[in-house]
């Protein structure tokens, strides 16, 4: 009955009963109360203000299409406070007030599948959906994920009180590419929209609210680094399923790292996913710092001169900075046997060299950074960044914002 199942207890807590309790607390509300034409609530991860989901809604305060009222929904405090003090429309749940907006509303937008918990997907299951995603699919996700997808017996009922699979009415693609490569499969029949992703802006232009979510005191220290002309290199790691990281797993040895960027003149800024752990954050050392995992690292990446990563969709976005990428990837076997599948392969696909060892990172680092050596990815990275975005005229969330106007509806 519960093979396959880690947990059974928290499975049947948490995927069984609170969702069931959900349908029969707020199921026939969503059913009897009528929705408000043009109203939106637009969701992010649990406890952030981060990624497509806040910058499309950033763009929506700025510029609301005709009779459309959108509010950001939020579950922590601070974030409320932020939103607050920067006069944007948002709405706290779990609360009475925040029930009635969800009740009353006519769309929901969000930027990853999470959005249904806790007990959302019932309030919301009347309403219209949209699916901005998070990020350029390199790993397989929702329908087309090997290791998830639909489920049968126990897990399938759970999802389906969940929410876990909804039909979106409109998804965004990143481009024509990704849609017949991973879009059209993990979901299912819905209307695409291709368009760059909302969170790119941040290479277009500044404003001083995409700033809300970001973890300020990195962002003051990779600024005083810059000004004593430092090279910003980025580390930024995925999850994975099985745990672990080139960090927890003693491959890369942060005072090495520290001794490194002082002998050759860099700044290293390390962020984990929220989903890894976030209890232990070393400092080792004036060179190195640890990024808070649930902030918002998007308006710090301009300021980046060379990125790292492994399998993380974030390399993508950076495509528009011109800068060199470096694919640390030192458990490429073990992550696609164990963790995930991915649409590509990988070693045909980066556009940057691929190091398993910390070693090699550094040597790399030394013939890749700015004005230190030739750039021979230059070329791959530009090709890429065409095939991976469609960049239309204007902002690219204007394009989804068309969507939500009544007008455009009834037409």
């Amino acid at each position: 009955m519960f093979a396959g199942i880690r947990h059974p207890a928290r499975f049947l807590r948490r995927g069984v009963l609170q969702p069931l309790i959900g349908w029969l607390l707020f199921g026939w509300m969503a059913a009897l109360v009528p929705r408000k034409r043009g109203r939106v609530v637009v969701i992010g991860l649990a406890g952030q203000f981060a990624d497509n989901s806040k910058y499309f809604f950033l763009r929506l305060a700025e510029a609301p299409p005709p009779g459309v009222e959108a509010r950001y929904l939020t579950d922590d405090p601070a974030i409320a406070l932020a939103l607050r003090d920067a006069q944007l429309p948002h709405v706290v749940y779990p609360s009475l007030r925040g029930l009635w907006y969800l009740l009353r509303c006519e769309t929901v937008v969000a930027d990853a599948s999470s959005w249904v918990r806790p007990m959302r997907h019932q309030v919301l299951w009347r309403a219209r959906k949209i699916q901005l995603w998070h990020g350029c699919p390199l790993k397989r996700i929702e329908l087309d994920d090997d290791h998830g997808g639909r489920a049968q017996g126990l897990l399938g009922l759970s999802q389906r009180l969940i929410g876990r699979y909804p039909q979106y009415d409109l998804v965004l693609s990143p481009s024509p590419r990704f849609t017949e490569i991973a879009f059209r499969r993990a979901f299912g029949q819905c209307e695409l929209i291709e368009a760059d992703y909302p969170r790119n802006v941040v290479f277009r232009r500044q404003d001083p609210r995409f700033l809300i979510g970001a973890d300020m005191t990195a962002a003051e220290w990779i600024e005083a680094g810059r000004r004593q002309e430092l090279i910003s290199v980025f580390y930024l790691p995925t999850f994975r399923d099985t745990g672990g990281d080139a960090i927890a797993d003693g491959v890369l040895d942060l005072a090495r790292l520290q001794a490194f960027a002082i002998e050759h003149g860099y700044q290293f800024l390390i962020k984990r996913h929220p989903v890894a752990s976030n209890d232990d954050r070393p400092q080792v050392g004036s060179r190195i710092r640890m990024y808070d995992a649930r902030a918002d690292i998007y308006p710090l990446l301009p300021a980046c001169d060379v990125l790292i990563t492994d399998y993380s969709s974030v390399f993508f976005d950076f495509l528009h900075t011109r800068n060199p990428i470096v694919f640390f990837a030192h458990d490429a076997e073990k992550y696609q046997q164990r963790d995930r599948s991915l649409y590509f392969e990988y070693e045909r696909l980066v556009p940057g060299p691929i190091c398993r060892s910390q070693e090699e990172v550094e040597g790399t680092l030394l013939s890749c950074a700015r004005n230190t050596g030739e750039d021979r990815f230059a070329q791959q990275r530009a090709e890429m960044l065409e095939w991976a975005f469609t960049r239309a005229d204007g902002e690219p969330s204007d394009r989804i914002a068309l969507a939500l106007n009544p007008a455009n509806q009834a037409a």
